[in-house]
């Protein structure tokens, strides 16, 4: 099992913190359904350098190392982002960040590949 610290963020500065909590919220739920992944409590805390006018919630991730995990949490986050516009989520995986914004193809291949590198080489 590898843990994911997972950031959501909202720099639009328009959207109300109710909002967005109902935005992670559906996050969830649907990460929730991906099969050999836990949700875990986590306190996302503002990194240095992050905009002040972003709202960040955050959240934990414990994943089994298989590569249908990996591409199933690509493919929701890939699917949130696309219907987030003006929000990314940024992931924590021992140490390393990767940032993907609004469902990027070149931002999604580019977070498959690192959750291939750091999950996928523990299988």
């Amino acid at each position: 099992m590898t843990k994911i610290n997972l950031t959501t963020i909202d720099d639009t500065g328009s959207a109300g913190s109710p909002e967005m909590a109902a935005q992670e919220q559906k996050l969830k739920s649907a990460l929730a359904r991906v099969d050999g992944l836990r949700l875990l409590p986590s306190d996302a805390t503002a990194e240095p350098g992050t905009k002040s006018a972003a709202q960040i919630m955050g959240f934990a991730l414990e994943v089994v190392t298989s590569p249908h995990t990996i591409a199933a949490v690509g493919v929701v986050l890939f699917e949130w982002l696309k219907h987030n516009l003006g929000k990314s989520v940024a992931l924590v995986i021992e140490g390393e960040k990767i940032v993907v914004e609004s469902g990027s193809h070149k931002h999604v291949q580019e977070l498959v590949e690192f959750l291939e590198h750091k999950i996928g080489s523990r299988a």
